[in-house]
């Protein structure tokens, strides 16, 4: 990883809402609109609100609230190097689609329709990331930088992309990850945190679902 400047917790917050306004956008009032499109990073009141929309409105409380303490965020460019080390957060839908590794490069010969899954007490459900990346290369989106990644170590990796998920697999697809900009926080220990491709159960984790394939709960 290329590393450009030191970057915080508010600056990767305001990018995530950037990243995914176009989801929530219908749901929110003006003076919301305005904390995202016409921030200021300078404001203590305002950043707080944007956590809350982040957490709440935009829903990602689950992932943020499992992610130890970071001890320190950079802005970095992608290299060549780190290609083979970046990986999807390793939750069951992306499973088959990165071709049961998570590995971010791996969704390049394994993306397909038709994936679903059927869980107990959980009706039959679809999986989507091949149409939105498809439609994501029709229509591409004015800006694919900014993914928010961690990892326990920017020198060895490994990296867990936590948000830009399908904005990096249409990069992986198009040959163009290498100098892509992102955000990576670092934390001391990832290993019990379960969005992290680092985490110590991972073994087990993908066992799990293996399992859930072969008896035909996961397609």
């Amino acid at each position: 990883m290329k590393i450009l400047s030191l970057s915080n917790e508010n600056q990767i917050i305001l990018k995530w809402l950037i990243s995914e306004l176009y989801r929530v956008k219908p749901n929110l009032d003006q003076y919301e609109i305005n904390l995202i499109e016409k921030a200021n990073l300078n404001n203590s009141l305002e950043n707080d609100r944007r956590k809350t929309l982040l957490f709440y409105k935009f829903g990602r409380i689950a992932i943020w609230k499992e992610i130890p303490k970071i001890s320190e965020w950079l802005e970095v460019e992608i290299e060549e190097v780190d290609i083979d080390r970046l990986y999807i957060l390793p939750v069951y839908d992306w499973y088959l689609d990165t071709g049961r590794s998570f590995k971010l490069i791996d969704t390049i010969e394994n993306l397909s329709p038709d994936r679903g899954y059927k869980f107990e007490n959980i009706p039959r459900q679809q999986i989507l990331h091949y149409e939105k990346i498809t439609n994501m290369i029709r229509n591409p989106p004015t800006d694919l930088n900014g993914v928010v990644i961690i990892t326990s170590n920017i020198e060895k990796g490994l990296y867990t992309i936590i948000d830009g998920t399908h904005r990096s697999s249409v990069l992986a697809k198009k040959g163009r990850l290498v100098h892509l900009r992102a955000y990576i926080g670092i934390a001391p220990n990832l290993s019990n945190c379960i969005w992290s491709i680092e985490r110590v159960d991972i073994k087990k984790h993908l066992s799990e679902l293996n399992h859930l394939v072969n008896c035909g709960s996961m397609w």
